[in-house]
């Protein structure tokens, strides 16, 4: 089968670790990838390991097909699906998108569409695009059942719904030595402290600084007392760690606290997960979507904490710790406090959650992830 993945590639993104994984599922399986990415400064510069045609050709302004996509299309041997890859950050114009779709139908490609964040259906946010994307689509993926209801009560029906998984990449953890000394953890700690991880792109919708305070009050509760907290993220334009600092600053439990900054190679991640003992993933927005990052903790086996909320529900099916937010969200609750205490001072929990974490990664692997899209695009094409 011949695959055309609309996507970011090559660059530091969700989306684009997404299909890159995705990518290689499907190579292994035998398909062919060709990969149209962002012809935009920072795409497709990182190295992927993956050898594929990458056509750089759009750009997040999208006001049609463009004109680059186009005449690919027109040439031998052309394309079986063309699979979007959707966030909003991606796609700024939702009538130029649309109209993209409706150009492919025309070119009889059958285009499926991912939503990698969604809102509830129904509010003045998008929902004009879903219903653009259930009537000019074959198909649209969500990753949950919440997704799928959102997505259910959108007008048109020419797009098949269907629910897949986000994918997890299995592998072991790398060397917990290597990780530490990476990460720049003092190591006087190494055999000491109990690490919790918070890894992967800062800002103020992680709401980081809601879980370091939390994290201070499960110490001054003396619920755990040899804790450390390793946030290991890159900050973006955002310069949200300078409040994390900040909150660090005002709990006066900076030696419990360490901050390393920048992204992390690839190669680098399994020593540094390897390094965790735990994680802790929260929010303060709503939006209905699924976590990467807790898939890259599920891959590794590490015992989880999150938020009780939409983006993390997949990963409190698979055995992750839940703990409620208050109506402030920046104010840490106990249930976050247990929580994070709790995975300090009982490493039986920590083996438990570890254990039915890495059952469910095994279910959502990406070859099983990729064999369940291969299926639908079958589906499609055969016209069932």
């Amino acid at each position: 089968m011949r695959i055309a993945l609309v996507t970011t590639w090559g660059t530091s993104c969700g989306i684009a670790t997404y299909s890159e994984e995705l990518t290689r599922a499907y190579l292994k399986a035998g398909h062919e990838v060709v990969i149209f990415a962002p012809a935009e400064m920072g795409s497709c510069i990182r190295e992927t390991g993956i050898q594929v045609p990458t056509i750089q050709c759009w750009t997040r302004q999208f006001v049609g097909l463009p004109q680059k996509m186009e005449q690919i299309l027109k040439t031998e041997p052309g394309f079986d699906i063309i699979h979007f890859q959707h966030e909003h950050g991606l796609f700024w114009s939702a009538p130029g998108l649309l109209e993209a779709l409706r150009q492919l139908t025309e070119h009889k490609v059958r285009t499926v569409i991912t939503l990698h964040t969604i809102f509830h259906y129904g509010s003045w946010q998008h929902s004009g695009l879903y219903d653009g994307f259930k009537h000019f689509a074959d198909a649209v993926v969500v990753h949950t059942a919440e997704g799928a209801a959102s997505l259910a009560c959108a007008r048109g029906t020419r797009a098949e719904l269907t629910i897949i998984p986000h994918g997890t990449e299995l592998g072991a953890r790398g060397e917990r030595e290597e990780g530490l000394r990476y990460l720049d953890v003092p190591r006087q700690l190494w055999d000491k402290a109990v690490f919790g991880m918070i890894f992967g792109f800062q800002g103020p919708s992680k709401n980081t600084v809601c879980t370091v305070r939390a994290f201070a009050d499960s110490l001054s509760r003396r619920y755990q007392d040899n804790g450390m907290l390793i946030i290991a993220g890159e900050d973006g334009d955002t310069n949200y760690l300078h409040d994390v600092e900040n909150a660090v600053g005002e709990s006066g439990y900076g030696r419990h606290v360490h901050i390393h900054r920048g992204f992390t190679p690839v190669a680098r991640v399994p020593d540094v997960m390897a390094a965790a003992d735990f994680g802790v993933l929260n929010t303060n927005s709503w939006p209905i979507s699924a976590s990467g990052a807790a898939h890259v903790y599920m891959r590794y086996g590490i015992p989880l904490a999150v938020a009780n909320r939409p983006i993390y529900n997949e990963a409190i099916r698979g055995g992750a710790i839940p703990f409620t937010l208050g109506p402030d969200s920046g104010v840490p609750t106990l249930s976050m406090v247990n929580a994070i205490g709790a995975l300090v001072r009982d490493v039986r929990l920590r083996a438990a959650i570890g254990q039915q974490l890495c059952a469910y990664a095994e279910k959502s692997s990406w070859e099983n992830v990729a064999g369940q899209h291969v299926d639908l695009y079958r589906r499609l094409l055969d016209g069932r």
